[in-house]
C-alpha cells in the first residue's frame, strides 16, 4: 500500500497553546499544550478529517508539496467515486505501533507511526521513573475466519 504525505505547520497562539494546520485539508485542526503534544495529535486530526470528507463523499484532497514542512503520512485512498472502504478498514492493513509496560495495562492505543509511540513512551517513562516502556511494531497478523465449537459428553470441561 502505498502512503501520501500531507504537510503541516505549527505554531503557538496568543493564549499559548499550540496549533497544528494542514493547508491542504482545512478541517484538519488540532492543538495541544506543549509542540510536543500538538504534533503527537496531529496523524489523528488528519486521518479524522479525511474519513470525514469520505463519509460526506467529497473527495480527498492531493496534498501540495512538503517544501521543508513537516509532513504526515496516511495510506492512499481511491477517489470516493470508486465506492471506497472507510478509512478505518484501510488503516487496519498499515502499520502501527504500541507502547507496553510488563507492570501496567495492556495496551490500549494504536499509535500511526514510531515516532508518536516513542513519545508517549518517553512520557510515561517521565511519569513513572524506574518503569520500562516498551514501542512494539507488530510484524505478522493471523485471522481466523470461522470459529469452531467443539461440545464434550461428560458435561465438565475436559481439564
Amino acid at each position: 500500500m502505498t502512503h501520501i504525505f500531507y504537510p503541516y505547520t505549527v505554531h503557538q497562539s496568543d493564549d499559548g497553546a499550540w496549533q497544528v494546520r494542514f493547508p491542504d485539508v482545512p478541517e484538519a485542526l488540532t492543538e495541544g499544550a506543549t509542540e510536543t503534544e500538538a504534533r503527537y495529535l496531529a496523524a489523528d486530526a488528519l486521518l479524522a478529517a479525511l474519513d470525514g470528507l469520505q463519509k460526506l463523499g467529497r473527495d480527498i484532497p492531493d496534498p501540495s508539496p512538503a517544501r521543508g514542512r513537516v509532513v504526515v503520512a496516511v495510506p492512499r485512498l481511491r477517489r470516493q467515486t470508486q465506492q471506497t472502504t472507510n478509512l478505518k478498514d484501510t488503516m487496519e492493513k498499515t502499520p502501527f505501533y504500541l507502547v507496553w509496560n510488563s507492570g501496567g495495562f495492556p495496551p490500549s492505543y494504536k499509535h500511526p507511526t514510531r515516532v508518536c509511540a516513542e513519545i508517549e513512551a518517553e512520557r510515561l517513562a517521565r511519569d513513572n521513573p524506574g518503569q520500562h516502556f516498551y514501542v512494539l511494531e507488530p510484524t505478522h497478523r493471523f485471522v481466523k475466519s470461522e470459529m469452531v465449537i467443539t461440545e464434550f459428553d461428560t458435561g465438565r470441561p475436559p481439564f
